[in-house]
């Protein structure tokens, strides 16, 4: 028995070994056709094996040539996503922006509205509420000058008293 398991071992037949396990072998890398180029027992070279060679060397060209218009194609589309995606990326900071300039003018609005003489806390509460009721009213009374900001705070507290 141990003959017939030595025999297996030298031959491999079929590329499995004794316990049934598959055994690589340098043909289970290269395609018949592929096999490097090997020089015969005589020293002279294989030609067809060059030759082979050779074919898949410009099919190999070809496909890298065919890809290269794919690879441009991928690059010019990552590309349309990248500034697509700056302008969606500017367009949130000017959002973000704005939101804090906003955040801001409703805080520097009972400042404004405090200076008028003669106002109670409660008109003061109610006028700021008024202007901060939408922003339009926000913009313009923070858009007017410093000098006419107290005569559009009277005027809110005119329209807003019961008469």
């Amino acid at each position: 028995m141990d003959a017939v398991n030595n025999v297996c071992l030298q031959e491999n037949l079929g590329g499995f070994g004794v316990d049934n396990n598959y055994n690589v072998g340098f043909g289970d890398f290269f395609m018949p056709n592929e096999v490097p180029d090997q020089q015969s027992p005589n020293g002279d070279s294989d030609g067809s094996a060059r030759e082979t060679t050779t074919q898949n060397t410009s099919t190999k060209k070809r496909k890298a040539a065919a890809a290269g218009g794919m690879d441009d194609g991928l690059v010019d589309m990552l590309g349309k996503m990248h500034d697509a995606t700056n302008d969606r990326l500017q367009c949130l900071a000017s959002r973000i922006g704005y939101e804090f300039d906003r955040t801001k003018a409703r805080k520097e609005v009972f400042d404004l509205v405090e200076v008028v003489s003669g106002l109670s806390i409660r008109q003061q509460f109610v006028v700021c509420g008024f202007i901060l009721d939408k922003v339009e009213r926000l913009d313009f009374f923070m858009g007017l000058r410093e000098t006419v900001k107290e005569e559009y705070v009277l005027m809110v507290l005119e329209q807003l008293s019961p008469k």
